[in-house]
């Protein structure tokens, strides 16, 4: 009886795997794929929306592409294994050329339209999407960004990166909170306030930093590891503590 049993199984796992294998088929011939194109396969590629891969790109094996908006990746663009793209219908992902997403992440987009600038690196372990239901906002990455690993980007509201930006490993950037001033409710249950977070050119975000809804970061401002940014950030300053504070000036001298 066992027998049987693991046979009926083993016949459908069968048939699940090479169905599987014919619908991914399928949806790579329905991508635009540009010149040298690398695939690596197996790949999961699921949804009816517009996927466009630039020329010389590489996409590692395991990487899954569920698009039901639209995706256009640059020239010249690397997706490590098992990097997850989320799509959904009024979704929409533009990148420039030379983009690198690592292992493991995981990027969403419901609603919004984002876009990233040439150079990009976004490391393994990264999450980014909005953190709550029935908001999003817009992310753009200028050019030369380098996020490191296992950092979390919270789209609820929009998020602007400038040119020439670094994130050390696991920084932290809201930009929801909860509203706690209904004491009938459990504090984290009293509604959203959403507020967005721009960070300038040339800053560098150190490691476990955690930026919180409202933060304007000013031009080439360093952020200190650790820290949690409460408030906006002089330009040319370092900034470090909980809460962050300012601990000098960096602005050039005449």
């Amino acid at each position: 009886m066992n027998i049987i049993k693991i046979s009926i199984y083993f016949i459908k796992s069968l048939i699940r795997f090479f169905g599987k294998g014919l619908t991914n088929l399928f949806k790579l011939l329905t991508i635009d794929i540009g010149n040298k194109v690398n695939l690596r396969l197996p790949l999961n590629i699921r949804g009816n929306g517009k996927i466009k891969i630039g020329d010389n790109s590489v996409i590692h094996e395991r990487v899954f592409l569920n698009c039901e908006g639209s995706i256009v990746l640059g020239n010249e663009n690397v997706l490590e294994k098992k990097s997850t793209f989320l799509v959904r219908t009024k979704g929409k992902l533009v990148t420039g050329e030379r983009c690198g997403f690592g292992k493991n992440l995981m990027l969403r987009i419901d609603h919004g339209e984002w876009s990233f600038g040439n150079n990009v690196s976004i490391s393994p372990n990264c999450m980014i999407f909005a953190r709550e239901k029935n908001c999003e906002g817009k992310l753009t990455i200028g050019s030369g960004v380098s996020i490191s690993d296992y950092c979390t980007l919270d789209v609820c509201d929009d998020i602007e990166i400038g040119n020439d930006v670094a994130l050390g490993h696991n920084v932290t950037i809201f930009t929801h909170n909860h509203d706690y001033s209904n004491h009938d409710l459990p504090a984290w249950k009293g509604g959203l306030n959403l507020a967005s977070v721009k960070i300038g050119d040339n800053s560098w975000i150190g490691a476990s930093v955690t930026i919180m809804p409202g933060v304007n970061i000013g031009e080439r401002a360093i952020i200190g590891s650790g820290a949690v940014v409460t408030k906006d950030v002089e330009p040319f300053s370092i900034y470090g503590g909980i809460p962050a504070k300012k601990i000098k000036s960096t602005q050039p001298h005449d």
